[in-house]
Protein backbone atom coordinates (compact mmCIF):
# COMPACT_ATOMS: atom_id res chain seq x y z
CA UNK A 1 0.00 0.00 0.00
CA UNK A 2 1.59 3.18 -1.34
CA UNK A 3 1.45 6.43 0.71
CA UNK A 4 2.46 8.95 -1.42
CA UNK A 5 -0.60 10.11 -3.08
CA UNK A 6 -2.00 10.80 0.48
CA UNK A 7 0.82 12.49 1.88
CA UNK A 8 1.34 14.28 -2.14
CA UNK A 9 -2.49 15.48 -1.21
CA UNK A 10 -1.46 16.67 2.24
CA UNK A 11 0.66 18.88 0.98
CA UNK A 12 -1.10 19.97 -1.73
CA UNK A 13 -3.77 20.72 1.08
CA UNK A 14 -1.60 22.70 3.43
CA UNK A 15 0.00 25.05 0.58
CA UNK A 16 -2.76 26.05 -0.58
CA UNK A 17 -4.10 27.37 3.03
CA UNK A 18 -1.20 29.14 3.28
CA UNK A 19 -0.68 30.52 -0.07
CA UNK A 20 -2.53 33.70 0.75
CA UNK A 21 -0.20 34.02 4.18
CA UNK A 22 2.63 34.13 1.63
CA UNK A 23 1.57 36.94 -0.60
CA UNK A 24 2.61 40.46 -0.27
CA UNK A 25 0.01 42.18 1.26
CA UNK A 26 0.63 46.00 0.30
CA UNK A 27 3.09 47.79 -2.60
CA UNK A 28 2.84 51.37 -1.82
CA UNK A 29 3.90 54.77 -2.84
CA UNK A 30 4.94 57.27 -0.32
CA UNK A 31 2.23 59.76 -1.73
CA UNK A 32 -0.75 57.63 -1.67
CA UNK A 33 -2.45 55.95 0.91
CA UNK A 34 -4.93 53.39 1.12
CA UNK A 35 -6.72 51.20 3.83
CA UNK A 36 -9.41 48.88 3.94
CA UNK A 37 -12.18 48.36 6.74
CA UNK A 38 -11.84 44.68 6.58
CA UNK A 39 -8.37 43.12 5.66
CA UNK A 40 -9.65 39.78 5.72
CA UNK A 41 -13.76 38.73 5.09
CA UNK A 42 -15.52 36.14 5.93
CA UNK A 43 -18.61 35.47 4.36
CA UNK A 44 -21.33 33.00 4.66
CA UNK A 45 -22.94 31.82 0.88
CA UNK A 46 -25.65 34.21 -0.07
CA UNK A 47 -24.35 36.88 1.53
CA UNK A 48 -22.53 40.73 1.09
CA UNK A 49 -20.52 42.85 2.41
CA UNK A 50 -19.50 46.37 1.65
CA UNK A 51 -16.31 47.58 2.97
CA UNK A 52 -15.23 51.16 2.92
CA UNK A 53 -12.01 52.11 0.96
CA UNK A 54 -10.20 55.36 2.55
CA UNK A 55 -7.72 56.92 -0.01
CA UNK A 56 -5.30 59.50 1.58
CA UNK A 57 -3.09 62.00 0.07
CA UNK A 58 0.27 61.96 1.98
CA UNK A 59 1.71 65.21 -0.01
CA UNK A 60 2.26 68.06 1.24
CA UNK A 61 1.69 70.32 -1.42
CA UNK A 62 -0.37 69.32 -4.65
CA UNK A 63 -3.93 68.43 -4.65
CA UNK A 64 -4.08 64.93 -6.46
CA UNK A 65 -6.88 62.85 -8.27
CA UNK A 66 -6.97 58.90 -8.43
CA UNK A 67 -7.99 55.98 -10.47
CA UNK A 68 -9.30 52.59 -9.17
CA UNK A 69 -9.47 49.10 -10.20
CA UNK A 70 -9.54 45.26 -9.10
CA UNK A 71 -7.06 42.43 -9.94
CA UNK A 72 -9.56 39.61 -9.43
CA UNK A 73 -6.86 37.44 -10.70
CA UNK A 74 -6.97 35.07 -7.73
CA UNK A 75 -10.63 34.94 -7.01
CA UNK A 76 -13.05 31.79 -7.56
CA UNK A 77 -15.94 33.02 -9.93
CA UNK A 78 -18.35 32.45 -6.90
CA UNK A 79 -17.41 36.08 -5.19
CA UNK A 80 -18.36 38.85 -7.14
CA UNK A 81 -16.28 42.73 -5.93
CA UNK A 82 -17.39 45.41 -7.24
CA UNK A 83 -16.17 48.92 -6.57
CA UNK A 84 -18.66 52.31 -6.13
CA UNK A 85 -16.41 54.52 -7.87
CA UNK A 86 -13.64 53.92 -10.35
CA UNK A 87 -11.94 57.24 -8.91
CA UNK A 88 -11.62 59.52 -6.46
CA UNK A 89 -10.40 63.40 -6.07
CA UNK A 90 -9.53 66.03 -6.11
CA UNK A 91 -8.09 65.23 -2.44
CA UNK A 92 -6.55 68.07 -1.36
CA UNK A 93 -2.98 67.71 0.43
CA UNK A 94 -3.42 65.69 3.53
CA UNK A 95 -6.84 65.47 3.13
CA UNK A 96 -9.21 61.89 2.75
CA UNK A 97 -11.69 60.68 0.19
CA UNK A 98 -13.61 57.25 1.03
CA UNK A 99 -15.41 54.74 -1.48
CA UNK A 100 -17.40 51.62 -1.30
CA UNK A 101 -15.85 48.22 -1.96
CA UNK A 102 -19.54 45.73 -2.50
CA UNK A 103 -18.53 42.06 -1.61
CA UNK A 104 -20.84 39.13 -2.64
CA UNK A 105 -20.84 35.25 -2.37
CA UNK A 106 -22.90 32.70 -3.85
CA UNK A 107 -25.29 31.33 -2.23
CA UNK A 108 -23.99 28.05 -3.75
CA UNK A 109 -20.18 28.48 -2.34
CA UNK A 110 -18.38 25.20 -1.69
CA UNK A 111 -16.08 26.00 1.86
CA UNK A 112 -13.31 26.58 0.39
CA UNK A 113 -13.60 28.68 -2.35
CA UNK A 114 -11.15 31.59 -0.50
CA UNK A 115 -9.54 33.69 -2.31
CA UNK A 116 -7.88 37.23 -2.91
CA UNK A 117 -8.47 40.59 -4.84
CA UNK A 118 -5.80 43.03 -5.34
CA UNK A 119 -7.31 47.25 -4.92
CA UNK A 120 -5.15 49.22 -6.86
CA UNK A 121 -4.90 53.38 -6.38
CA UNK A 122 -2.97 54.94 -9.63
CA UNK A 123 -2.50 58.73 -9.28
CA UNK A 124 -4.34 60.21 -12.22
CA UNK A 125 -1.65 61.96 -13.71
CA UNK A 126 1.19 60.24 -13.02
CA UNK A 127 0.74 56.16 -13.32
CA UNK A 128 4.06 55.47 -11.90
CA UNK A 129 2.50 56.13 -8.18
CA UNK A 130 0.27 53.60 -7.56
CA UNK A 131 -0.40 51.80 -3.93
CA UNK A 132 -1.89 48.59 -4.02
CA UNK A 133 -3.85 46.47 -1.14
CA UNK A 134 -4.68 42.93 -0.51
CA UNK A 135 -8.25 42.01 0.63
CA UNK A 136 -8.44 38.10 1.69
CA UNK A 137 -11.93 36.58 1.04
CA UNK A 138 -12.77 33.66 3.01
CA UNK A 139 -16.15 31.60 3.17
CA UNK A 140 -17.53 30.85 6.31
CA UNK A 141 -18.94 27.61 7.92
CA UNK A 142 -22.83 27.60 6.94
CA UNK A 143 -24.74 24.98 9.57
CA UNK A 144 -28.16 25.29 7.90
CA UNK A 145 -30.46 22.11 8.54
CA UNK A 146 -33.55 22.10 6.67
CA UNK A 147 -37.07 20.60 7.63
CA UNK A 148 -39.56 19.96 5.03
CA UNK A 149 -42.69 19.69 7.28
CA UNK A 150 -45.15 20.91 4.37
CA UNK A 151 -44.40 16.93 3.40
CA UNK A 152 -46.11 15.81 6.48
CA UNK A 153 -49.60 15.66 7.09
CA UNK A 154 -51.77 18.79 5.70
CA UNK A 155 -49.46 20.92 5.05
CA UNK A 156 -47.51 19.78 8.52
CA UNK A 157 -50.66 19.55 10.45
CA UNK A 158 -51.63 15.92 12.18
CA UNK A 159 -54.57 15.61 14.19
CA UNK A 160 -53.67 13.17 17.05
CA UNK A 161 -56.49 11.77 19.61
CA UNK A 162 -55.73 11.85 23.10
CA UNK A 163 -53.53 8.81 24.19
CA UNK A 164 -52.73 8.56 20.82
CA UNK A 165 -49.46 7.70 19.23
CA UNK A 166 -48.01 8.68 16.04
CA UNK A 167 -44.88 8.35 13.99
CA UNK A 168 -43.60 10.86 11.45
CA UNK A 169 -40.83 10.70 9.26
CA UNK A 170 -39.89 14.25 8.77
CA UNK A 171 -37.59 14.91 5.72
CA UNK A 172 -34.32 16.48 7.17
CA UNK A 173 -31.27 18.51 4.58
CA UNK A 174 -28.70 19.85 5.06
CA UNK A 175 -28.54 23.11 3.00
CA UNK A 176 -25.20 24.26 4.70
CA UNK A 177 -21.92 24.18 2.91
CA UNK A 178 -20.29 21.58 5.68
CA UNK A 179 -20.85 18.24 7.13
CA UNK A 180 -22.60 18.19 9.80
CA UNK A 181 -24.60 16.01 12.34
CA UNK A 182 -28.27 16.43 12.73
CA UNK A 183 -29.69 14.56 15.86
Amino acid sequence: MSRTPSLTFAILMFSAVLLPLMAPPVAASEEIEVSLSSQHEYLVPGTAANLSLTVTNDNLMYTRSYNLSLDTTFLPPEWNVTLADSSLGPVFPTQSDSTILVVRLASGAALGANGQVDVTVVRSDDANESTTVTLLLSVAPLYLPALDVGAVGDRGLIAIEPNQTVDVDIPVENAGNIDDSII
